[in-house]
């Protein structure tokens, strides 16, 4: 608070005052002189009574004075407290003018800007918040540095792809939490060149593939670096599955066509006069035939569903009965197929499309059968809850 009597008015107020009493005094010394020449037994009480007047109007003056620099001292207070709250956060905080003077124009103006402050912080809290948001919600990991390399920004996709727990980065270098050395040096040469930057990067250590790019931002004292992170991994990975799609398929290919090149043949050079080795044969090639069948079938499915043409056809399925033809289509094409027996009550039913179920169950059962011995089992079961049916095979493989 603001001491009355400490400040500069005061002191202006005691050298005002100061000066009154002199002007007193003298003047009514050089009264009494001048009045002792002609009145010599009235001067002293009309100087007395000259004096007492002086006085009383200066005590007079300095009550009044007094008064209104207390006043204006107060709203001065006032507004020095207002001044330190809103300083301190508090943007809620209004001074209430004590009179109608000039300092209430000043609370006005005060309480004007204090409400202009306020506005302003809400609006830009809004559009951090908005931001933030934003930021979360991408699907790109997202990270701001500064001229010196400092972490400013850090979003929750960024977090994920390089396994940080929480954002209590924020302030560190990026050489101590991003610690791999080709996107440091990208962001490294994109501040020096002023210019963006764009890589795929390989990090063994969390397993992933990215897409990095620098963007330069900013200016001057406020310049820095924005790093956009797209995560590739489940790219790479689905090409990845399907180069060994094709080259598993290209084999399956390979070998019944082989099989039945050999048996036609065979045919020709005279084994179809022998009816038993010729039906034999004719056997063979039906079931390589059915085989080939499958897998171009599969392999139109799975162009199918990349190309999102793929339609679905609900319709209720008694889950046993269907469980109970898939698993005699596979003993029908795989010799020495092991054991398969389902556990499925008869009461279970699901709303689903029959043929991609089946289609679902012959791919888990061939998996299965492929990789069991004949002495081993195979054993197909589901468990419902209120919305979902789970169907697992178990085998011994």
């Amino acid at each position: 608070m603001l001491s009355f009597f400490s400040s500069p008015l005061w002191k202006i107020i005691s050298v005002f005052l100061v000066l009154v009493t002199f002007v007193i005094i003298f003047s009514s010394v050089y009264i009494f002189n001048r009045l002792n020449e002609v009145y010599s037994d009235q001067a002293s009480e009309l100087v007395v009574v000259v004096i007492l007047v002086g006085l009383m109007t200066t005590f007079a003056a300095l009550l009044v004075i007094l008064y209104t620099s207390r006043r204006i001292n107060r709203a001065i207070n006032k507004l020095i407290t207002g001044v330190s709250l809103i300083s301190e956060g508090d943007l809620d905080h209004r001074v209430t003018s004590i009179s109608k003077d000039e300092t209430s124009d000043l609370s006005d103006a005060f309480n004007h800007m204090a409400e202009t402050i306020s506005g302003t912080v809400i609006a830009l809290s809004s559009e951090r918040n908005t931001l933030s948001a934003l930021l979360d919600t991408m699907g790109d990991g997202v990270i701001v540095t500064d001229e010196n390399g400092t972490i400013t920004l850090l979003n929750k996709t960024a977090q994920a792809i390089f396994n940080l727990e929480n954002s209590a980065y924020l302030g560190l270098r990026l050489a101590d939490v991003i610690r791999d050395f080709e996107i440091i040096r990208m962001a490294s040469d994109c501040f020096e060149s002023k210019e963006s930057i764009q890589d795929e990067i390989e990090i063994p250590e969390i397993r992933r593939y990215l897409s990095v790019t620098t963007t330069p931002v900013g200016s001057g004292s406020e310049a820095g670096v924005l790093i956009t992170v797209h995560d590739l991994t489940n790219i790479r990975q689905l090409e990845n599955t399907r180069k060994e799609f094709v080259s598993n398929v290209s084999h399956e290919l390979r070998s019944p066509l082989a099989s039945v090149k050999a048996m036609v043949e065979t045919l020709e050079n005279g084994a179809y006069e022998d009816r038993r080795i010729a039906g034999d044969f004719l056997k063979r090639i039906d079931k390589d035939v059915d085989r080939m069948t499958s897998l171009v079938a599969d392999l139109l499915e799975l162009s199918r569903l990349e190309s999102g043409q793929e339609n679905i056809e609900l319709e209720p399925v008694e889950v046993r009965s269907l469980v109970a033809e898939t698993i005699s289509i596979i003993l029908d094409q795989i010799e020495n197929c092991p054991t398969i027996s389902s556990n499925i009550a008869d009461t279970v039913e699901v709303l689903g499309d029959k043929q991609k179920i089946t289609q679902i169950l012959i791919n888990l059962l061939q998996n299965s059968a492929k990789f069991t011995s004949h002495e081993g089992k195979v054993t197909v079961s589901a468990k419902s809850d209120e919305e979902f049916l789970e169907i697992s095979v178990q085998d011994t493989g």
